[in-house]
């Protein structure tokens, strides 16, 4: 897929009130790696995550970004690399935002941002797994 692709498939894992994605960096690619959430209804063709109103990442270079603009810049110990494997949480609606975090390895990395709660949607319903590895990236949704 050139660009990147929203996640139809597998389902998130339920980790009790959050969904969960794993994803494995195969490598990194020219341009970076990006993983986060986006929502279900974000148009096509996708690219540069980043820059999208609908689409939240973690980038390897350890920051969070969403709609252009940087919500977490790298701190220390955050940036992730090939071999690595992202967990991408996303906490049940409170007081109508969703928390989203990183595990890095199995190590939580970064601090988690709050996400809208789509509207007529349970739980974290709305959201997918959003992947993007750049220019000879490669990744598997394990």
């Amino acid at each position: 897929t050139q660009g990147g692709a929203l996640a139809q498939a597998p389902a998130p894992k339920r980790a009790g009130a959050e969904l969960r994605w794993d994803v494995k960096v195969l490598a990194l690619g020219t341009g970076g790696f990006a993983v986060g959430v986006g929502l279900g209804t974000t148009p096509s063709p996708h690219k540069s995550f980043w820059n999208s109103p609908s689409i939240w990442v973690a980038k390897e270079d350890g920051r969070t970004l969403h709609n252009r603009q940087v919500l977490r810049e790298d701190e220390a110990g955050s940036s992730f690399g090939e071999g690595d494997t992202i967990t991408v949480l996303l906490g049940a609606a409170e007081r109508k935002r969703h928390r989203l975090s990183f595990r890095r390895n199995g190590r939580e990395i970064g601090a988690a941002c709050l996400l809208p709660q789509v509207k007529g949607k349970g739980k974290a319903a709305g959201y997918t797994l959003a992947v993007q590895p750049y220019m000879g990236g490669a990744a598997l949704l394990l």
